[in-house]
């Protein structure tokens, strides 16, 4: 060996320190990757088992609930299928030269959906017995967070 290459030994990891380093990595990635759920907070429960809860309906009242669900479902579907097609109208007027799009169509439409959901909530308070009504009249301060969804950032 020359005089300049036995200064330099060259330093290596043992094979189990390698292992080791890999194992405590692929562990802590596990332990990250499953975790991640739990950090996310409680699962928020659907709208209609909340209301069956808080409202303690009978069987009957679900029955009818349910109905009024498929129904307003139905309604909001074809409403928002209105706004689809509205909206790929107005936009069709940026192909034209100073032509300006309608929005009073889209819009009428949006306050169709308000008015929809405002009336299915009048149901599904024609639902409830007195006692339920009072239930539900204290529940309507939360109906927002508890049926809609807050827009994603």
């Amino acid at each position: 060996m020359s005089p300049l290459n036995s200064s330099i030994k060259p330093t290596f990891m043992s094979k189990n320190k390698i292992y080791l380093i890999v194992i405590v990595s692929l562990i802590l990635s596990h332990v990250v990757l499953f975790s991640i759920p739990f950090l996310k907070g409680p699962k928020k429960e659907y709208p209609r088992k909340v209301i069956i809860q808080e409202l303690g309906f009978s069987e009957e009242q679900i029955a009818l609930y349910d109905t009024l669900i498929d129904a307003h479902r139905k309604s909001i579907h074809k409403l928002n299928e209105k706004i689809k097609k509205e909206r790929a109208l107005y936009y069709t007027a940026l192909n034209k030269e100073g032509g300006v799009g309608n929005l009073g169509n889209i819009s009428e439409a949006q306050l169709r959906i308000e008015q929809t959901h405002f009336l299915h909530f009048l149901s599904l308070r024609a639902l409830c017995n007195d006692a339920q009504k009072k239930k539900f009249d204290a529940l309507t301060p939360k109906i927002q967070n508890i049926f809609f969804k807050a827009p994603k950032k």
